[in-house]
C-alpha cells in the first residue's frame, strides 16, 4: 500500500508545469531521508524516473546580479542526474530497498528507450516475455537488445546505477557473512527483473566468482531463455566455462 507521500509524488509528477524546484530540494536532502524512510526514498526514484520532461520552457536560475536561464527539460534532467549520483550511498545504506528501486527504474527506462520504439507492428510487449523458474519463483525474460547497446563505453546515466549495483554484488562474494545479502538480492532479481539486461549483467558478474555463483544459478543456467536469448547466449557460455 502506498503511503500519502508516495501518492503525492505521483500526483505531482502528472500535474502540468509541476514545480521541478520542489523535486530538486527533496533530492538534495535524500541522504537524510533513506536512513529513516527508505520506502519514501525509493518512491522519489520511481516517481522521477517514471517521467521524462520534454518542455523547453525557459526557467530562471542564478542571482539578481548574475542572471542565468535554463529549461524545464534541463532542470528535470538534473534531478535524474542527482539521483544517479546519490545511488551508491543509498545502495550501501539499504541494499535490499535500493536494489528493488533500481530494478523497477531500469525496467521502465529500458522498456521506454530500447524496446517500445522497436516493436514490430502488431507485436505487444507482453507477447515477448518468456517465463522461467529461478530461486523457486517465476522469473521474466524480456529481450531488449542489450547485447548491442550495453557494449558501449559510455553508458546512459540511468544505466550507471546498474554499474554500481553489480559492482556491489561483486563485493558481496568476499565473505560468507555478505553472501546472505547476495542471496536476498538474487531473490529480488527473481521476482522483480523484467528486462534481459539484468540477466546479462548478472552472468558477467558471476563469471568472475564462479565458486560463489555456480550453486546459486543452477536453475538459471538451464532455463531456455537464458540459453538461447541473444542478450545472454555469449555470457552463459563464458559463465559455464568459468564454472567448469
Amino acid at each position: 500500500t502506498k503511503n500519502k507521500k508516495s501518492l503525492y509524488l505521483e500526483i505531482l509528477i502528472n500535474e502540468e508545469n509541476f514545480p521541478i524546484r520542489y523535486l530538486d530540494r527533496l533530492i538534495d536532502d535524500l541522504n537524510n531521508i533513506w536512513p529513516y524512510d527508505p520506502s519514501f526514498a525509493s518512491a522519489i526514484y520511481l516517481a522521477v524516473f517514471s517521467h521524462y520532461e520534454t518542455s523547453e520552457e525557459k526557467t530562471n536560475m542564478g542571482t539578481p546580479v548574475l542572471r542565468l536561464s535554463s529549461t524545464r527539460r534541463q532542470d528535470y534532467h538534473m534531478c535524474q542526474y542527482q539521483l544517479v549520483q546519490h545511488y551508491p550511498h543509498f545502495l550501501r545504506a539499504n541494499p535490499q530497498k535500493a536494489t528493488e528501486t533500481v530494478v523497477v527504474c531500469l525496467n521502465m527506462f529500458i522498456i521506454a528507450q530500447h524496446i517500445i520504439g522497436y516493436l514490430k507492428e502488431g507485436v505487444k510487449l507482453e507477447d515477448m516475455i518468456e517465463k522461467f523458474v529461478f530461486r523457486g519463483r517465476e522469473a521474466n525474460y524480456l529481450p531488449d537488445s542489450s547485447y548491442i547497446w550495453d557494449e558501449s563505453e559510455y553508458n546512459e546515466e540511468p544505466i550507471q546505477m546498474a554499474d554500481e549495483l553489480f559492482k556491489f554484488i561483486a563485493e558481496l562474494t568476499s565473505s560468507e557473512e555478505k553472501n546472505s545479502i547476495l542471496d536476498s538480492l538474487l531473490d529480488i532479481f527473481s521476482s522483480g527483473v523484467l528486462v534481459a539486461f539484468f540477466w546479462r549483467r548478472l552472468l558477467v558478474t558471476a563469471a568472475s566468482s564462479p565458486a560463489i555463483f555456480a550453486p546459486r544459478l543452477f536453475e538459471f543456467c538451464i532455463a531456455r531463455p537464458i540459453l538461447v536469448g541473444d542478450e545472454t547466449l555469449r555470457e552463459i557460455g563464458l559463465f559455464l566455462e568459468a564454472s567448469a
